[in-house]
């Protein structure tokens, strides 16, 4: 199928190891989960093409990121190439709800549009409601408190997914884009052939640089 798009957006996925980034990034990419999962390695890639809210092509560019502390290093220089961030926490384990705040500070910190950088906060698992610890009024009063979005997902059943990302993409657009703001995380596009990785998401439904 051919299509275009507009722009490259780069998006950057962080959070405490074991919170579910890799297979929250399959589940959108390509519907599925793996049923093997290894912890990831320094920093993974993948793309896919959607439809803002707007109607716009974008081509988002997701950089997975290792949540283990040796490769912090390495994900630093991948803070300042970004336009947006996904933050993730297992809604079933405090410790990785607790890390929010570190990953805030270094995104916030580090990222070319600092402050005003889009960001969300996922919960992730809700699936396993039995063995909840953070309660989605206490996560949604902590991002409001931050200036950040919330949402709560479930990567194995792909329950909220889609609509996270488009509102995240969906702020980029207006802030960046339709602003008229300079951002190296957001590249002009080009016309390119596509096949399976491009999907529209239905807005009715519920190296670096």
């Amino acid at each position: 199928m051919s299509n275009s798009h507009s722009h490259v957006i780069k998006i950057i996925i962080l959070g405490n190891s074991g919170t579910g980034k890799t297979s929250m990034i399959h589940r959108f990419i390509s519907e599925d989960v793996p049923n093997k999962h290894h912890p990831t390695i320094g920093i993974d890639f993948q793309a896919r093409t959607i439809k803002t809210s707007s109607g716009r092509y974008v081509r988002l560019h997701m950089w997975d990121t290792a949540g283990q502390e040796q490769f912090r290093a390495i994900i630093g220089a991948y803070y300042r190439c970004s336009a947006g961030g996904i933050i993730l926490y297992d809604v079933n384990d405090r410790d990785t709800f607790e890390g929010v705040s570190y990953w805030l500070e270094m995104l916030r910190k580090n990222a070319d549009g600092a402050i005003h950088t889009p960001i969300i906060l996922i919960g992730n698992k809700i699936d396993i409601e039995k063995s909840r610890q953070v309660s989605f009024d206490e996560a949604n009063k902590y991002a409001g408190e931050v200036g950040i979005r919330y949402a709560e997902i479930s990567a194995k059943t792909g329950i909220g997914i889609n609509e996270a990302m488009i509102r995240l993409v969906d702020d980029i657009e207006n802030h960046y884009i339709k602003g008229d703001r300079a951002c190296s995380g957001i590249k002009l596009g080009a016309r390119l052939e596509y096949q399976d990785n491009t999907a529209t998401i239905n807005h009715n439904k519920s190296k670096c640089c």
